[in-house]
């Protein structure tokens, strides 16, 4: 997933995450998942990457801009 932004990311964000670690994809997951911390912040965030159907079953909040917004069993249809 970090590959991927190779070249498409800003340097000045590049340098302000730091990747701590990888759960690689996988067939029962569905999903790849990076958690990275902001070094300017300390805030710790899990990125994942996968279908959607999966995504949206563990899915509890979504960030919209600004802001995060709870996702309940409507949200998630109309995603």
């Amino acid at each position: 997933m970090l590959r991927f932004g190779e070249g498409r990311i800003a340097p000045a964000t590049k340098e302000r995450f730091v990747k701590l670690d990888e759960l690689p994809f996988d067939f029962v997951r569905r999903r790849v998942s990076v958690s990275v911390e902001d070094v300017r912040h300390g805030d710790k965030s899990l990125i994942c990457k996968g279908a959607v159907e999966e995504m949206l079953m563990v899915a509890t909040h979504l960030r919209e801009g600004d802001r995060v917004v709870a996702l309940d069993e409507t949200a998630a249809i109309c995603c």
